[in-house]
Formats: C-alpha cells, sequence, structure tokens
C-alpha cells in the first residue's frame, strides 16, 4: 500500500515515462504481465471515459420557467374567454 501512494505521488510529478519503461518497472517489482496488462487497460479505459465531451450543465430554471408561461397563457387565455363584467359607474 504504501510503495503504491508513493508511486502514485512520484507519477504525479515525473515526466512523461513509456509504456516500455512501465512494463519493465512491473516485471522488475515482481508483477504479472497479466496484471500489468489489465491495469495498463483500465488506465487507458478510465481516460477515454475522462477524455469525452462533458454535457451541457443542466439548467435548473427551464423547466419553471415554462411552467409559469403555461400558467400565464392559460390565464390570459380563459380571461379573455370569460371576460368578468365590471359595473358601470
Amino acid at each position: 500500500m504504501l510503495l503504491a501512494r508513493a508511486s502514485q505521488l512520484d507519477a504525479a510529478t515525473a515526466n512523461h515515462v513509456s509504456i516500455a519503461e512501465l512494463r519493465q518497472a512491473a516485471r522488475t517489482a515482481g508483477i504479472a504481465p497479466e496484471a500489468f496488462e489489465q491495469a495498463l487497460a483500465e488506465f487507458r479505459s478510465a481516460n477515454a471515459i475522462a477524455a469525452l465531451p462533458k454535457q451541457s450543465p443542466k439548467r435548473p430554471w427551464v423547466r419553471p420557467l415554462v411552467v409559469a408561461a403555461i400558467i400565464y397563457a392559460a390565464f390570459v387565455f380563459f380571461t379573455r374567454l370569460f371576460p368578468t363584467s365590471s359595473p358601470m359607474t
């Protein structure tokens, strides 16, 4: 666990390291080639997902605005359809 965290910290500050160098380091550390390849595939898929374009942020104000516009339109429609009679003064 300690070595894994140390390698994460080192990777965050280190310059570019090739896949071949990482494979060699994994072999030296006694990591099985299959485990390294699986970790590499997971890393690549995680980076591919992170590289996808982000969806535009949700607009929480749109739905209340549409509801308010519908209510207003209904109010105007019904007040014109059924006008109130005001007494003549």
